[in-house]
């Protein structure tokens, strides 16, 4: 399966380090892209990539990690979003829930994911 992941470092709903707890608990951001790249047997794993500052006024920057080459073309992709709240990138919702980012348009970030990895038809 074919994973995104867009996570804000200041996020204090889903913690960006993930938050142990007795039992269950929540995966950091690079342990959940850990995790995905092993059970999709991703060949590639890039570096992390710095995207343009689009909007310096916003107090964010967004960096990217992929993980490429998986089985069944089921590619991983973290976007991290530094210093950004539980929100929606490029968009103001209207709800306080810390900074939200000017730097990546969450709605094309999404398109383009799904658009290069359609799901399989079933015959």
């Amino acid at each position: 399966m074919p994973v995104l992941i867009i996570q804000g470092t200041s996020d204090t709903v889903v913690p960006f380090y993930g938050m142990p707890r007795n039992g269950l608990g929540l995966m950091s951001a690079a342990n959940s892209l850990l995790y995905w790249t092993r059970q999709n047997e991703c060949q590639t794993q890039s570096g992390i990539e710095t995207l343009e500052d689009v909007d310096p006024n916003d107090g964010t920057r967004v960096i990217l990690q992929t993980a490429t080459d998986c089985a069944n073309n089921a590619d991983v992709m973290l976007y991290g979003v530094y210093y950004g709240g539980h929100n929606y990138p490029g968009h103001s919702l209207g709800v306080d829930l810390g900074t939200t980012s000017l730097d990546i348009d969450a709605t094309r970030v999404i398109w383009d994911f799904f658009a290069a990895h359609p799901r399989a038809r079933e015959e």
